[in-house]
């Protein structure tokens, strides 16, 4: 027997058809035991248990064999209609079995039809049913299905393609049975991949620097990132309501204008953990729906539901740079407007009658001398400032020898010195006599550094450069070099040390001196980006009227470096 036919009577047999049947058939199975076991006599009719003294003897032969015939046709007829009576039964309740069957497979199907389209995926196509039909029209039943599984595909393949071909009224070839195995796994994937989908736009939400916060028209958090959380991190932030979360009312009115329709942008100042910050803030409307069960009535999307999603952005470095840039602006006009008026008003002079005063011209010539150099060295700076600021800049490492860097600022600065009465002295270490660094950048921060410290400096003392080894950071690493510019000078006030970098920032006009030895206000902020560029760090440790430090810090830049020539 094959083994479609099998499965087929083995389900037959687990069905409820199959002991409907055998209730429908109890009659006749019951005349037929009766008939094996004598208790219905075919030829004289329905024997009784228990008779005695042998009554039936005692009829006449005659009267017995009439009454034998009719016995033998009643017991034939009880048979006969009890069979028929099984049959015709049996008939209808298959009959109604079948038709309510096909009833529900279609139901059935349909539901499940809906099924795979609300997967957006296609049913798969039964290769078993196919494989049954095919031996069934072939007139192949009783060869083994793996035998002619090849025949099968091939003349079902067309069909096989496409589940809409199969005859769903065909019980051989309803694919009903693979659709309902195939569901489970179908979900299953199709709910893994959701969960995938919802874990990437998740970790691309989370990736977002910027705090995110979306929350419905009443004002209340459903969605939040990473950065939200932290920007509250003392409170949970999904299921708050904006107002709990922000006391500004530039946050508020904005969600407000938003939820009316109008989408806007605002610039805050808050005051966060690491002090007062710069924030943007942005807020868009956005459509929103939420998934629901069908009987849950009260979660269902409502048409035209709408979220508000609220973006804070740490714009401080932007706001400073903007700021940084005006000031910027405002300095160099001022920087370069005040020698540009002394040139003028000293040519007006000359003109208006001076020349022929020769002391008067001597005195004019001499100021115009004085402004056009100060333009130099503000035009010099800013020139270097740009470079240092520039992303193209090119850093050449090489070995530098610090005793030759003091000896050409000693040379450089001898006029200073010699008119100030001050003197520049080099406190080098053994081990940072050699260091790896770019000359043209080194020498840059030295030369401001000194000169810086012989304006300041009192007179009959000393600004030393001092080098001191740094070890390194993680053990087996290049160790670093501290490179320290000594005054004992006038100084500069606490408050004013952590401003001293910023562009044309001076601490007080009367520290300067005379006008000759007033400087550009760059100087420091050159410093400072060279020494960045560098991959260095400078700080400040002054005491007021005591003197001053700057120390610049170089990592790596003692250990391996190039072999230098004795010259």
């Amino acid at each position: 027997m094959s083994e479609p036919m099998i499965w087929m009577i083995r389900r037959f047999l687990n069905s409820l058809e199959a002991v409907t049947l055998l209730l429908i058939w109890m009659p006749a199975i019951a005349v037929f035991a009766g008939v094996a076991a004598g208790w219905i006599d075919l030829a004289g009719g329905v024997a009784i248990l228990g008779s005695t003294n042998g009554s039936s003897a005692s009829s006449a032969d005659g009267s017995s064999a009439l009454s034998g015939s009719g016995a033998g046709s009643s017991g034939w007829a009880i048979v006969t209609l009890c069979g028929i009576a099984s049959v015709f039964a049996s008939w209808i309740w298959l009959g109604f079995m079948s038709r309510r069957r096909s009833m529900v497979s279609r139901e059935m199907r349909k539901g499940l039809r809906a099924s795979w389209e609300a997967l957006d995926r296609k049913p798969p196509t039964s290769l078993f049913s196919i494989a049954v039909s095919s031996v069934s029209r072939d007139g192949l039943a009783n060869r083994p299905v793996g035998s002619s599984e090849a025949g099968s595909r091939r003349s079902g393949s067309s069909r096989a393609n496409d589940a809409d071909e199969i005859d769903l009224d065909d019980p051989e070839t309803d694919p009903a049975l693979s659709w309902v195995r195939a569901l489970p796994n179908a979900i299953r994937d199709q709910s893994r991949a959701s969960a995938m989908d919802q874990a990437n736009i998740r970790a691309v939400l989370d990736a977002v620097e910027s705090a995110v916060f979306c929350t419905d028209s009443a004002g209340r958090v459903m969605v939040s990132n990473t950065a939200g959380e932290r920007f509250f991190a003392n409170r949970s932030v999904v299921g708050a309501r904006i107002e709990e979360l922000f006391t500004q009312a530039e946050i508020l009115g904005l969600h407000a204008n938003t939820a009316a329709g109008r989408n806007a942008t605002v610039q805050i100042r808050m005051t966060r953990a690491e002090g007062a910050r710069v924030c943007q803030a942005m807020a868009y409307r956005v459509p929103w729906q939420r998934a629901a069960l069908r009987d849950d009535e009260a979660a269902r999307p409502e048409r035209g539901r709408e979220a508000i999603v609220i973006v804070i952005r740490d714009v401080t470095e932007l706001a400073m740079a903007v700021q940084l840039k005006a000031e910027f602006v405002a300095n160099a006009s001022h920087e370069l407007r005040t020698p540009l008026a002394s040139i003028r008003g000293a040519v007006e002079t000359i003109q208006d009658g001076a020349k022929d005063e020769p002391a008067m011209l001597d005195r004019l010539a001499q100021m115009i001398a004085q402004n056009v150099s100060r333009l130099e060295d503000l035009v010099r700076d800013l020139l270097d400032l740009s470079r240092l600021e520039s992303p193209d800049i090119v850093v050449t490492r090489e070995a530098i020898r610090l005793e030759i860097i003091v000896e050409q600022l000693q040379e450089m600065f001898t006029p200073v010195c010699v008119e100030r009465n001050i003197a520049i002295a080099a406190d080098i270490d053994p081990a940072c006599a050699v260091i790896t660094s770019d000359a043209k950048l080194l020498t840059l921060i030295l030369k401001n550094l000194v000169d810086n410290a012989t304006k300041y400096a009192y007179s009959k003392t000393a600004v030393r450069v001092v080098a001191r080894p740094i070890q390194p950071a993680a053990p087996g690493g290049r160790p670093g070099v501290r490179i320290s510019v000594v005054d004992l000078g006038m100084g500069i006030p606490i408050g004013h040390q952590q401003r001293v970098f910023e562009r044309f920032y001076q601490v007080d006009p009367s520290r300067s001196g005379v006008a000759v030895r007033r400087g550009t206000g760059l100087g420091l902020a050159i410093v400072k980006h060279a020494t960045k560029t560098l991959g260095g760090n400078i700080r400040v440790e002054s005491v007021w009227k005591q003197g001053t430090t700057m120390i610049v810090e170089l990592p790596f830049a003692l250990g391996e470096v190039p072999v230098m020539d004795d010259e």
